[in-house]
């Protein structure tokens, strides 16, 4: 019984963990990822790398290129094959992050590996090509295409159109209309819908309807969900370009002959209001959405959440969450790192606590965004001894430095320690992040260029002359790379530090490098 239960487990997680990788949510599949190999349930090479690309999918599902490219370093890590399928995967994420060199980089390894590209895996290439608005090389993957015998599909033909298309070249983008007749296929709505996308992006609404107009004389299949993504693609080009009026305006044509949004539609909608700032808009459209009778989507809520918090309003972003929560919709990772942001901006570690101890509860992952957002928190609330404390605490299970259990899920980065090294900088506490850089260099992290340019314009503030003279003594020693700011800052501490011929050095090494001297006023 006891073994027919853990079966029936598991077979409950492994189709949880497809259901994530379609919705794209790759904090939670990694999760269950996790709960799956300590349960035992894996029985095979191959079943191995078959979970390994369900969680490749959520990430190429969600365009998260860096979460992919990840999962892959731990396959080969794990000494693990990636397969056919593994490399697919990164290229549609490569493709949707509309990253071009790293999906033609992924496209090759796959060829070297002796896996043949499917048509899918083309139609990637294009689709990165279009996204990326460069029409040349779309028109050299066609080609590729042709090549390669895999067979040209009219989505693959939409690609280039959009890609000329969103680089400005309508005209030639409107001559591939023909081209889909010659090779033996019909336009698509779609087809339509990237001339169109074009028009209404750059605010020629007539000329997008008008194209909308030949659609419809082209005697195209069009329904109710067909429409939602042409008008859906219309939107969002209008919230890219800062238009969320224009966005607006589409939405509202399609209502007006007789559509209801989907969940697409309305997502769009969000996510423009968020671009614009527009944070009670989104609210307001989010709730229009679930009156509507359409049910919230992740990235629905996520689009909310994100508009409220770069407006500063955290609190209406954590009303948000608990809407979210509500509604039985599972938020990952990125929906509690973006409110403890806000709260960090706004000074409020006790609240950014309070999220993070909510985001443990779930059993979402404690990465390194939500534990850098709390020390910015706790650093922008002037409780620097608490952030460093956080900081030193983050690789250890155990009681934290403001009173919760954090899980061991991250360790600290470059980003943590430049937060906590540049604080105790500022208030003249050199000992202290000295030790920290010191233990910063030591785990193999390269103190950046803004972290010694923060310590050292913090120490001069505090009159700390002498200190930030031999602070930038050790840098230089560290075979520090100095951009034009540093270099003005250095030049600035030898200075002050009656280290004059030093000061000409610095500048003299600046113009030999390439770089701008630093402004020195009127």
């Amino acid at each position: 019984l006891r073994c027919k239960a853990v079966a029936e487990a598991s077979e409950a997680l492994l189709e949880e963990l497809q259901e994530l990788a379609e919705r794209g949510q790759v904090s939670r599949a990694k999760v269950v990822f996790e709960d799956l190999l300590a349960a035992g349930s894996v029985s095979s090479s191959d079943a191995l790398v078959e979970l390994y690309n369900s969680v490749l999918k959520a990430a190429s599902t969600a365009g998260d290129l860096g979460a992919a490219e990840d999962w892959s370093s731990r396959m080969r890590q794990s000494k693990i094959a990636l397969n056919e399928q593994s490399y697919a995967r990164l290229v549609q994420a490569a493709a949707r992050a509309g990253d071009v060199e790293a999906a033609e980089n992924w496209f090759l390894e796959m060829e070297e590996a002796r896996y043949a590209p499917s048509a899918g895996t083309f139609a990637c290439m294009l689709s990165a090509c279009a996204q990326a608005r460069l029409p040349e090389e779309a028109k050299a993957w066609l080609e590729r295409t042709r090549d390669a015998n895999v067979g040209l599909t009219v989505n693959m033909l939409n690609s280039v159109i959009t890609a000329f298309a969103r680089a400005g070249r309508i005209e030639e983008a409107a001559g591939w209309l023909s081209q889909i007749e010659a090779e033996g296929l019909q336009p698509d709505a779609f087809s339509f819908a990237a001339l169109a996308a074009a028009d209404a992006e750059a605010g020629r609404d007539e000329e997008a309807l008008a194209w909308l107009e030949k659609m419809h004389h082209a005697n195209v299949e069009w329904d109710e969900n067909v429409a939602n993504v042409v008008y859906s693609r219309l939107a969002a080009a209008c919230g890219q370009a800062g238009r969320p009026d224009g966005a607006a305006a589409w939405v509202q044509r399609l209502k007006d002959i007789g559509f209801t949004p989907g969940v697409e539609t309305f997502t769009v909608m969000i996510n423009a209001c968020s671009q614009s700032s527009m944070a009670d808009d989104a609210v307001r459209w989010l709730e229009e959405m679930s009156n509507s009778g359409v049910a919230p989507s992740v990235k629905s809520y996520s689009s909310a959440i994100h508009a409220c918090a770069k407006a500063g309003q955290p609190d209406d972003a954590a009303d948000v969450l608990r809407r979210m929560q509500e509604a039985k919709v599972a938020p990952d990772g990125i929906v509690y790192s973006t409110i403890i942001d806000a709260y960090a901006k706004a000074a409020r570690p006790d609240d950014a606590l309070q999220t993070l101890q909510v985001m443990e509860a779930e059993g979402v992952p404690i990465d390194e965004r939500a534990h850098n957002g709390m020390l910015q928190a706790l650093i922008k609330a002037r409780r620097t001894d608490d952030a460093t404390r956080w900081l030193r605490e983050m690789q250890d299970e155990g009681q934290s430095a403001v009173g919760s259990r954090t899980p061991a899920t991250a360790q600290p980065d470059q980003v943590s320690y430049t937060l906590v090294i540049s604080a105790l900088t500022a208030e003249a506490r050199t000992a202290a992040a000295a030790e920290l850089l010191q233990e910063m260099q030591d785990r193999q992290l390269q103190p950046t260029a803004r972290l010694h340019d923060e310590a050292l314009r913090g120490l001069l503030a505090a009159g700390k002359i002498q200190d930030s003279y031999r602070w930038l003594r050790k840098a230089v020693k560290s075979h520090l790379q100095p951009d034009a700011q540093l270099v003005g800052t250095a030049m600035d501490v030898c200075s002050k530090a009656g280290e004059g011929n030093e000061a000409l050095r610095w500048l003299e090494g600046m113009e030999d490098a390439g770089l701008e001297p630093p402004s020195t006023g009127p």
